[in-house]
This record gives C-alpha cells, structure tokens and sequence, in this order.
C-alpha cells in the first residue's frame, strides 16, 4: 500500500491541483493510527521526487502547458 502513497505525492507535485497539506492530511486519515508514519514519509518522498522532476522539466524548458481540468472544445 505504501507505494500508492508514494504516487499519490508524486501526482500532487506535479499536477498541482490539490493543497499538499490537505492530500497528507488525507493519507494520515486514511490509514490506521500505526501506519501513519510510514505511510506520511512516502507520501513526503513521492512529493519531493515529483517537485524535484517540475523543477528539473522548468530548468531544461521541457515543461509543456499545465494541467487542465476543462475540457477542450
């Protein structure tokens, strides 16, 4: 389980669309009392590999348009 937790961090980083304070508070909710460390630091290190990957696209200029939720017409 640990590693959905990791992509569920990964996915906010790079798609930006929820407040990564509220996807951990949900990954802490979610799992039981004795897990929630293990699973909190995988979500932290699915979180910084995705920031770490934007930043990495931004600086070679290969990051293309931004996630959007509309639909195209």
């Amino acid at each position: 389980m640990v590693l959905n937790i990791v992509m569920v961090g990964f996915f906010g980083a790079v798609t930006n669309l929820l407040d990564p304070n509220a996807l951990r508070k949900a990954v802490a909710d979610s799992v039981p009392p004795a897990m929630q460390k293990l699973n909190l630091q995988a979500f932290d290190k699915g979180f910084e590999y995705g920031a770490a990957l934007v930043q990495t696209l931004a600086e070679n200029g290969d990051v293309g348009d931004p996630v959007s939720m509309e639909a195209e017409s």
